[in-house]
């Protein structure tokens, strides 16, 4: 019986090492001969050299070809220098000049198309496209020399909190190009290459599908079922070849495939060579629990147990709908775990487990146990349902306060957090449920109920999880004169998470604080006392941190290095948070320097954000800054901070 496998698809298995070459050429002569020419002539190196056999043309365009980066089924890939500007590029060239089909023309038009739609710090850069008197379709790039994402983490022994924050800003780029209307559907390490500053680029978008206005091209590749990029990363919608499932939740799956191979350093399944199994496991089979794997150390991955565990598998959820409904909302939870707040995800319910678990073996179940079922199903349908009902009710209402949160509808926030509180059968979440409340309250200026509800949130935490807690109730206890209990606040937050944060530069300004009214009240050498501790906590923390981050620049301004305006200019324009933390900043350093009416513009600026809530926070959490600058201006206006002459630090 002769081979099917089209020579087109042989490139294309060749060219991304798909797992079911191998197991077709141990059985097919035609192929192997075929691959080992194709291999011999399409040899590339990583330092663009020419590969073995191949022989490169001068110049294509206007662009000279110096190398051959990559060779594919469709398509090759040069490294090239541009005339002008004058810069390298990587050259992108499809196959067959004057003589290349309708379809793959319009499939590389698409690719084009799709990256002129794009532009993101995370994503590669395209530089221009179109055809060549010789009727060659080519597009120019960004040329990146950098390694795969995986290879990256592990060569450089990446600890676990900078995987996570490199992964937070590949998911930064999808989220970027999703809000484009471009799905990737290609995901995969290989795909995210790592500069030599660190900083992740994602590329190849030659499978993207455009939302809005690609939906006839992408039906007509996919509805008969083909299956289109790498099977270990695809979502189980897009193994099937369903188009009707690949949507942003596709690309939410493939990101979580790649948060647990760089969590663990393995797959989250053992995929067979044969396709219709390996496609089955996808669909059907539960990913391997991360914590019960071996780490990239060779030791059990147990600190993975919890929060980060949860974040990676509702990801990696068979059913869309379960999925994190956005790349947005996964990016949030891994920020959220990093600074150790509770995360949005949960762990599915057992009833929901024990439904997965019997229908897999329904038949056998339903022969065996119908007697049981008629006797039984009755009452216990009725209770389960029921129980669901209410379950279902709670979360709803959780849902609605957190959107209500987030249209500025403080009040109703408030009024479905409490539904959820004072319901006895929702003890489950209590933390969550106080905890933003809180935030609710601090919108509304309700201080003393945010602190109640802080202090609720943080009896019911665990301890060691109760940092972030004791970070925010700071907020309001500053604000309403506790000081001395802001301050403890925020010791004990650094004690839990020692490592420099804001916390040194609020713990700085409330000392600074009560050294003010101390003065004020004839009370000069306590107040000494306290502008030396602010020192100290300055000083210990601008020897911690990163030289040269934001941080660093908030602190080099606190201690009078840095000017408010520079420190304004320094913020990104483009990023409102460090925007409205630049201007709240330099409005404490001028009240530090006795600024009172410098002070009261950089606050009022701060207000002018409108940054209530921090963003891509979800549920929302405050922007601490914008409310401590709302208290700011409220107390200047009422009556000016002045700052008493003679104690050291002024």
């Amino acid at each position: 019986m002769g081979c099917d496998v089209p020579e087109e698809r042989l490139w294309s298995w060749i060219d991304r090492a798909a797992p079911e070459l191998e197991p077709h050429l141990a059985q097919c002569p035609r192929c192997r001969a075929m691959a080992e020419e194709l291999r011999a002539g399409i040899k590339t190196v990583a330092d663009g050299s020419t590969p073995v056999g191949v022989s490169l043309p001068k110049e294509i365009g206007s662009y000279i070809i110096t190398g051959l980066l990559g060779e594919g089924g469709q398509a090759l890939v040069y490294r090239a220098e541009q005339r002008t500007p004058r810069r390298p590029v990587a050259l992108k060239v499809l196959k067959g000049g004057r003589l290349v089909g309708d379809q793959d023309v319009r499939h590389f038009q698409r690719e084009i198309q799709t990256l002129a739609g794009l532009g993101h710090p995370a994503i590669a850069t395209i530089y221009e496209g179109g055809q060549t008197t010789e009727g060659q379709h080519f597009f120019a790039m960004e040329l990146i020399d950098g390694v795969p994402l995986d290879r990256y983490a592990r060569e450089r022994d990446l600890p676990l909190p900078e995987r996570l924050e490199l992964f937070g800003r590949v998911c930064a780029g999808v989220q970027y190009a999703h809000e484009q209307g471009v799905i990737h559907r290609d995901l995969k390490p290989s795909n995210i290459l790592i500069n030599a500053g660190g900083d992740p680029k994602i590329l190849d978008f030659g499978l993207a599908r455009l939302m809005n206005t690609d939906v006839t091209l992408t039906q007509t590749a996919t509805q008969t079922g083909q299956i289109m990029g790498t099977l270990r990363y695809m979502s189980p919608g897009q193994a099937r070849g369903n188009p009707a499932e690949i949507d942003e939740r596709s690309d939410v799956y493939s990101l979580g495939v790649i948060l647990y191979e760089l969590l663990t350093g393995h797959p989250p399944y053992k995929l067979s060579n044969v396709i219709p199994e390996a496609v089955r496991t996808i669909c059907e089979t539960p990913p391997r629990q991360p914590s019960s794997t071996l780490g990239w150390d060779g030791r059990p991955a147990r600190h993975l147990r919890g929060d980060l565990e949860t974040i990676v598998l509702k990801a990696l959820e068979k059913e869309p709908t379960r999925r994190y409904p956005s790349v947005a909302d996964l990016a949030g939870d891994v920020r959220r775990h990093l600074r150790g707040e509770p995360i949005v995800a949960r762990r599915p319910s057992s009833s929901y487990v024990l439904g997965k678990k019997l229908s897999k073996h329904r038949r056998r179940i339903a022969l065996s146990a119908a007697a049981l079922v008629l006797a039984l199903a009755g009452t216990a349908l009725a209770l389960w349902w029921h129980q669901q009902a209410l379950e279902a009710a709670r979360e709803s209402r959780m849902l609605q306060a957190q959107v209500r949160a987030r249209q500025g509808q403080y009040q109703n926030a408030v009024d479905l957090y409490t539904l959820v509180i004072d319901d006895p059968r929702a003890a489950a979440g209590r933390t969550a449920q106080y905890y933003y409340r809180a935030h609710a309250h601090l919108c509304l200026k309700e201080y003393a109920l945010a602190i109640s509800d802080y202090t609720k949130a943080v009896e019911y935490q665990r301890p060691e999880r109760r940092a972030w807690y004791f970070y925010q109730r700071a907020t309001p206890l500053w604000i309403v004169g506790q000081r001395d209990e802001a301050a403890a606040d925020y010791r004990e937050f650094r004690r839990l998470r020692p490592e420099v944060s804001y916390a040194d530069a609020r713990l700085f300004l409330v000392l600074h604080d009560q050294a003010r009214i101390l003065v004020q009240s004839g009370r000069g050498a306590d107040a000494e006392r306290l502008v030396q501790e602010a020192g100290n906590v300055l000083t210990a923390a601008r020897d911690a941190v990163v030289p040269g981050s934001w941080l660093d620049k908030i602190l080099e301004c606190l201690a009078g290095e840095c000017t408010p305006d520079a420190l304004v200019d320094t913020a990104n324009p483009a990023d409102a948070e460090q925007r409205c933390e630049a201007y709240y900043y330099a409005g404490e350093a001028c009240l530090l320097a006795g600024q009172s009416g410098e002070a009261c513009a950089w606050f009022k600026r701060c207000v002018e954000t409108d940054l209530v809530f921090a963003p891509d926070t979800y549920p929302p959490g405050p922007m601490n800054e914008y409310h401590l600058a709302v208290w700011r201006l409220d107390q200047l206006h009422a009556e000016p901070l002045t700052i008493a002459p003679g104690v050291a630090g002024w």
